[in-house]
């Protein structure tokens, strides 16, 4: 029984329709015990005798795998089953600017990459500072397509500082649509042609200080209060300063935003996570984007957190709010197969971040994708790209397409 343990081993595969793959290799088990095994949904996936799966229509399911004398699972296996027949010819095998080789994409990486990027496709793709985070790094915002269009979709990531594979992703959507602007179709119509009624903005890493911290510790902050502050309170909670979540001033940005803030009671301390601030937007970096939205009111508003594979999107918005965010859901549903947070908790409990706020207080569509396996928290290793990116990889320029022929 090489390779085995007795504890159950929970694991997330992405397929496409059509896809057969053995799943003992997939697992890389080795041993010549029987399996039996239970599906949750067959009419997703079928599993031979010989432990081929076969990916059958699109939708998310469970695989149970037990030696023959076990009555609890040795394996549990989530498959999302993506739809493997989408009208395009963009490529995505080329992108040689943003390097997915490691997970750790510290801010210096995405300034390099904003240059590179905004040289290369200068025509199409554009930056400005929205302005700093209380260690001096820069919060940018990145504007694609026609930058006089009067649509907008507004995507950011990075607001947790350990959810910094959302940084990389946003920026290989970035890179994708520029390389295949004028060359490639999507659903019958060229992606120039798309974005030229509307602008894809982004702001990738939402809290760069946040992400540094994260992945270096608290020695790249270069203020000596805000060094000393966090140092305390990693050494306070006794934490490895990788599951670093909040700012440099130690507030979780995604709780200091004006969302039933009064009710976010959890921490009333500075903390790695969960406090909230002492007064809505206190933080330079939740203003920024704030009043960001305010101003411009995008049509759509996209928040890439991790982990969990799932999709909030349900505030308690009601007419055609809901309606809109519905069908909308639907579209990020059918790409991503990511599980929906119907009435979700955090609505219940009170802890809400930017997209309640967007969707309750501006009347505007917005939803929060939490990317990554939900068997693992973040920071999520590199071996978790290549699925989040094929469950991804489509989102904004749908979205773009859906606003164009739907939103007057």
């Amino acid at each position: 029984m090489d390779n085995l343990d007795v504890t159950t081993k929970k694991v997330k595969i992405v397929l496409k329709v059509g896809d057969k793959i053995n799943i003992l290799d997939k697992l890389k088990i080795k041993c010549n015990e029987k399996f039996k095994y239970n599906i949750i949904d067959a009419k997703i996936i079928s599993v031979d005798n010989n432990y081929i799966v076969t990916a059958l229509k699109k939708g998310s399911t469970y695989i149970e795998m037990f030696f023959m004398n076990n009555k609890t699972p040795n394996y549990i296996i989530k498959i999302n089953v993506l739809n493997n027949a989408i009208e395009t010819d963009i490529d995505d095998k080329n992108l040689s600017v943003v390097n997915i080789c490691s997970n750790k994409y510290t801010y210096d990486i995405l300034k390099n990459d904003i240059n590179e990027l905004c040289c290369i496709y200068n025509d199409i793709l554009n930056y400005e500072i929205l302005g700093k985070s209380y260690d001096n790094r820069n919060i940018y915002l990145l504007t694609l397509g026609n930058k006089y269009a009067k649509h907008i979709l507004f995507i950011q990531a990075s607001m947790h500082g350990r959810e910094h594979m959302a940084s990389m992703l946003v920026m290989r959507h970035i890179e994708l649509i520029c390389k295949n602007y004028y060359i490639s179709e999507y659903k019958g119509i060229k992606i120039s042609g798309i974005l030229e009624n509307i602008k894809i903005c982004i702001v990738p890493m939402s809290n760069p200080d946040g992400v540094d911290i994260s992945i270096n510790g608290a020695e790249v902050i270069r203020e000596k209060s805000l060094f000393n502050n966090i140092s305390k309170v990693i050494e306070e909670n006794n934490i490895h300063h990788e599951i670093w979540k909040s700012n440099a001033r130690c507030v979780d940005l995604n709780r200091n935003f004006g969302c039933k803030w009064q009710y976010n009671y959890n921490f009333n301390k500075k903390s790695f996570m969960e406090y909230r601030g002492q007064y809505p937007e206190s933080e330079t970096e939740t203003r920024l984007i704030a009043n960001w939205t305010r101003e411009n009111r995008p049509d759509i508003c996209i928040s890439y957190h991790a982990t969990g594979s799932e999709l909030y999107w349900d505030y308690g918005q009601k007419g055609l709010l809901l309606n809109k965010s519905m069908v909308i859901r639907d579209y990020l549903k059918d790409f991503t197969q990511y599980e929906l947070m119907d009435r979700s908790s955090s609505y219940k409990t009170g802890v809400l971040g930017y997209s309640d706020w967007v969707s309750m207080y501006l009347g505007i569509p917005a939803f929060t994708i939490e990317i990554g396996s939900p068997f693992v928290t973040a920071p999520l290793s590199k071996e978790e790209f290549n699925n989040i990116w094929e469950e991804n990889k489509f989102i904004p320029i749908e979205l773009c397409r859906y606003v164009v022929n739907n939103i007057n």
